[in-house]
């Protein structure tokens, strides 16, 4: 054996040993999730309201970039960005004769294993940047659940008809990571050698993970419900991490909480051109038929619908008791009382563990 075939085999090698927790992770999520979707995975076309085109895959790929479609409307930007999330199931679905049956199940494969994915990464990173660093057996199966759990949500599941928004969901975990690896100084100080979280400009790694924010975002968004909701959810928890790490630096040295705003606002700035850069295709087209009163696309119908259905059925109680705004996917008045004292339970643990554990842990102040 010559010696760069040797060095690539040591590379593998090392890469395999280093890497054995993850392509377990990812293997067995494969795997949980084929189990559990096997009935879609079998023969048979799969048709539901968001996405009934019919038997060919370039039919689907119409509807999200094509001027004209049959359907005699014009084409909906909002999901081109989807483009990126659709390909690998469209060149799988070429490889069998353009099946629209093969592009639909494994783009749903796609779509659950890929939340699964996202939110193992970001728990990942949660438990490096708080615990520790160095992953076992244990820890990775533990995380592979929370990820299960994430990715096979009955309540997604229920709507798995509304396909598109779950791409938004699917990539909310990474959403998260990314913005904690931008904001969080906790999360900064493991990235960036010498970090300082008083300096006003931000790192390249800062820029980095912005860029990457924007762009996740960007694909997540493209349903509008994620754009508005995600901006909305990102600017508050923005605001508590800000006012979280200005409190502990007022106790340090008050004249230099002036740095950590003018950081934020910095970052902000840099993650609003990213994000203009890579959605102004469909944003601007979006804000002029506003302002025009036009209808570039389907989905002004869907924001209208949104915001009417978030103000009317969004209220404090549930908020509190965490019911969507959309409409009831199961009729509360028919749940037994231990879904109540169960969730009551499960909620005050969590309670417990916010306010005691995790500030033992470092994780609030």
């Amino acid at each position: 054996m010559d010696a760069p075939a040797v060095r690539v085999k040591r590379r593998v090698v090392r890469a395999v040993t280093v890497y054995r927790y993850d392509i377990f992770a990812l293997t067995a999520m494969a795997l949980l999730i084929g189990l559990t979707l096997n009935p879609l995975l079998s023969s048979g076309q799969v048709v539901f309201s968001d996405l009934a085109f019919g038997f060919s895959s370039n039919r689907y790929l119409e509807e999200i970039f094509g001027v004209w479609n049959e359907r005699w409307s014009t084409s909906t930007l909002l999901n081109i960005a989807r483009l990126v999330y659709i390909l690998p199931s469209w060149l799988l679905s070429r490889a069998f004769g353009g099946s629209g049956a093969v592009l639909l199940s494994s783009f749903i494969f796609l779509l659950i294993w890929m939340s699964a994915l996202s939110m193992y990464l970001f728990t990942k990173r949660i438990v490096s940047v708080y615990y520790s660093k160095k992953f076992d057996f244990y820890k990775v199966v533990a995380l592979v659940t929370g990820a299960i759990f994430y990715a096979l949500n009955p309540w997604v599941i229920i709507r798995i008809q509304h396909i598109y928004l779950l791409c938004g969901y699917s990539l909310f975990p990474l959403v998260l990571m990314f913005f904690f690896n931008a904001f969080d100084p906790k999360f900064e100080a493991q990235l960036v050698r010498g970090f300082r979280p008083t300096r006003v400009l931000p790192y390249r790694r800062n820029v980095l993970d912005l860029f990457l924010l924007a762009l996740v975002f960007t694909i997540s968004a493209a349903a509008i419900h994620y754009f508005f909701y995600g901006i909305i959810f990102l600017l508050v928890l923005d605001a508590l991490v800000l006012g979280k790490n200005a409190a502990a630096q007022w106790r340090i040295n008050r004249r230099l909480v002036g740095n950590l705003v003018r950081n934020n606002l910095a970052k902000i700035g840099v993650f609003g051109v990213f994000f203009a850069l890579l959605s102004s295709y469909w944003l601007f087209a979006y804000v002029a038929s506003i302002l025009t009163h036009a209808q570039a696309s389907q989905h002004n119908i869907n924001v209208v619908d949104t915001l009417s259905l978030f103000s009317r059925n969004s209220s404090l109680a549930n908020v509190a008791f965490m019911i969507s705004y959309w409409w009831p996917m199961f009729d509360l008045a028919t749940l037994p009382v231990s879904f109540w004292v169960g969730g009551g339970l499960l909620l005050a643990f969590m309670a417990y563990a916010v306010v005691f554990e995790s500030r033992r842990r470092a994780i609030v102040v």
